[in-house]
């Protein structure tokens, strides 16, 4: 996350789609373009676009490899738990190409709907107007605040884990040196505390400042894990039975790891060759499902039979694993303030639309209020990270990485379309309802169970 906003400068961009008039016998195509040197601006575009910030081909790997390190990855290993490490393997190449499947999707819609709208790039809120102007300009408006409003509790979702999982890893450095010991609510109060002062901050440029400090530590703790990992795994000796009755669990929490549906438009909108984006996002994508594997897979071997919730908590009481904790924790931090801002950036247009202008600054304040303090809540409500991780996975990331990519890319795209892309865009939804039920039931199980 840090690296995007060093390299941009900015969060997630939304460019506001503006529309012509459609004659009848255009009134059958969706937004159609003004003009015929519209839609050459458009093809150009995809070639290769112009101005500051923009990012290459190496640069839009870097990004997306970095969106895929965080709390997810380092959870990994208690998600073998319950598949096994065959079955778990297995899952993470799975899991891979399904979360790739749907950035594709995203990326496609995005570029038809920039096309017709005859603009350089399209974000989420414009996909959603677009799909609802195949039935009238209500629907449109309609689905454009549905779809921002999807996105914000995807990024919710992705926030409350964060929340947790940095307190979790803070308290236990804190008491593993003897320097204080507080109940994992109070941590959960100091992180907001902590995170309070962004509501005032209007973009998160102030984040690329510490990307480098917040990277470095993210560096060491990697390297940190992988010490330890390979240090302990002497006994290759594993349960590797799969507990059908959790492996949900499993899906969940590797869902989350790869969830990064809500920042691939951010990247495709500052790409200076979007049609490389497609190649990049595969390649990417390969190598980070490698890297899942070989964490999931060793991580468990040397966890075994006593993983935490995330490998990090499994490292032992030494100074310099407790310091590479405390500055993960604070790379955490700078991470959960960039979600914060998806949240913000799509539902503040909904709210300057609905509130009188010389009110909706302190209403806006009053919504970052909400959102930090809501994130903050069920973390303490529900502090089970493993539990938390794995229904935001199954519920969040079903729903932005999958249904939704699956359904705009149909609808929008459907006179385009083969047969066969319409049947993968159908299974590619089931399979997704599929994991969203048998998830989120088997994480709200484990939840009350262990409450």
């Amino acid at each position: 996350m840090l690296a995007f906003i060093n390299g941009i400068g900015i969060g997630p961009h939304r460019l506001m789609a503006q529309y012509s008039e459609i004659s009848s016998e255009e009134a059958c195509d969706l937004l159609p373009i003004s003009d015929k040197s519209a839609l050459d601006r458009s093809s150009k575009d995809l070639e290769e676009r112009d101005g500051a910030y923009l990012l290459s081909g190496p640069q839009c790997a870097t990004v997306i490899f970095k969106f895929c390190v965080g709390a997810g990855w380092f959870s990994l290993p208690s998600a073998f738990q319950y598949s096994g490490v065959l079955v778990g393997v297995v899952w993470i190449f799975m899991c891979g190409a399904l979360t790739t499947y749907g950035m594709q999707r995203l990326v496609q819609t995005s570029w038809e709907v920039a096309r017709r709208n005859g603009t350089e790039s399209a974000y989420f809120g414009d996909i959603g107007e677009a799909c609802g102007r195949l039935f009238s300009e209500r629907c449109g408006l309609i689905l454009r605040w549905m779809v921002n409003i999807i996105i914000s509790i995807t990024a919710l979702g992705l926030a409350c884990p964060l929340v947790l999982f940095l307190a979790d890893i803070w308290k236990q450095a804190f008491e593993e040196q003897n320097i204080v010991q507080l109940d994992i609510s109070i941590w959960i109060l100091i992180v907001l505390i902590l995170i309070f002062p962004s509501i005032f901050v209007r973009k998160p440029v102030f984040l690329a400042w510490f990307s480098v400090v917040a990277n470095t530590s993210l560096f060491l703790t990697v390297v940190a894990v992988f010490v330890n990992i390979f240090r302990t795994t002497s006994d290759w000796k594993v349960d590797n039975t799969v507990k059908w009755s959790k492996l949900p669990l499993t899906f969940g929490i590797t869902l989350y790891a790869f969830e990064i549906a809500p920042f691939i438009l951010s990247v495709e909108n500052k790409t200076k060759k979007p049609k490389q984006l497609p190649l990049v996002i595969n390649v990417v994508m390969l190598g980070v499902s490698f890297m899942y594997a070989v964490l999931g897979s060793f991580g468990y071997i040397s966890c075994f039979p006593d993983c935490q919730d995330s490998i990090v908590l499994n490292l032992p009481d030494l100074w310099y694993y407790s310091v590479a904790k405390i500055l993960l924790g604070f790379a955490t931090l700078c991470g959960l303030v960039f979600v914060s801002f998806i949240v913000y950036d799509a539902i503040e247009p909904i709210l300057e639309a609905l509130v009188p202008e010389n009110r909706f600054y302190v209403v806006a304040l009053l919504f970052r209020m909400l959102v930090i303090t809501f994130s903050a809540a069920i973390s303490a409500c529900v502090p089970q990270l493993g539990n938390v991780i794995s229904f935001c996975g199954s519920f969040v990331a079903i729903s932005a990485g999958f249904l939704l990519p699956a359904a705009t890319h149909t609808l929008l795209l459907y006179k385009q379309l083969s047969r066969f892309t319409i049947a993968a865009n159908i299974i590619f939804s089931f399979c997704g309802i599929f994991i969203l039920i048998a998830g989120v039931y088997t994480s709200v199980s484990e939840i009350i169970s262990d409450y």
